[in-house]
């Protein structure tokens, strides 16, 4: 009959010894994508940039807080005026005449309930500008609405045209803006992850 010993050498040889584990036995962690819509198995939509004028008329950076008003639970806001928007001042001319720039630096996904931004400026002469919203990184859906004044009311001049799906938000142009109009840019990240962003206008 075998000793204990003797049994415990023989499985030894039978089942050989425990080997230490390599990198490739590492889990690893899986990559996250930030998802744009309830395909949790979809990446992520990622637009075609355009080219971004070498130069503006004029320029204007966002001084926080210009946190816009955001009707909670919808994609609306309180009509203007605002009185926390960045003062981008007048403007006028041909050309591009205004590049602005901030950065979306927190997103409640598929909603305005992040951070938002906003600006104002006025016309000084009657013009219906392009206007082109574009963020960087491209991906996801940012999203724009271009209140001016329309008498004693407010109005979207980009009609609803820079909040939809589109990446980058652009339109052909506004609807007319007169002498002295002033206007109240609003910007928010809909989805994606968090971007700087550049909005320009150009009259031809």
């Amino acid at each position: 009959m075998l000793s204990r010993s003797h049994l415990s050498l023989l499985a030894a040889l039978l089942l050989g010894c425990p080997t230490g584990g390599d990198d490739d036995d590492a889990t690893r962690p899986a990559p996250i994508l930030v998802d744009d819509d309830d395909d949790s198995t979809a990446p992520l939509d990622t637009g075609t940039p355009v080219s971004v004028p070498g130069s503006f008329g004029s320029t204007c950076d966002e001084v926080e807080p210009n946190d816009a008003p955001v009707i909670p639970g919808t994609t609306n806001t309180t009509d203007p005026p605002w009185a926390d928007a960045t003062d981008c001042g007048d403007i006028g001319g041909t050309g591009a005449i205004l590049g602005i720039t901030g950065r979306i630096d927190h997103l409640v996904q598929d909603s305005w309930g992040g951070d938002t931004d906003s600006f104002r400026f006025r016309a000084t002469e009657t013009m219906s500008p392009a206007v082109t919203v574009q963020w960087d990184p491209l991906q996801g859906d940012f999203d724009a609405r271009l209140w001016c004044g329309s008498g004693t009311a407010w109005a979207d001049r980009a009609d609803g045209g820079l909040a939809t799906s589109s990446a980058p938000e652009q339109i052909a142009e506004t609807a007319e803006l007169e002498a002295g109009t002033e206007c109240y840019l609003f910007v928010s990240g809909f989805s994606g992850p968090v971007a700087d962003y550049v909005v320009w206008l150009v009259v031809p």
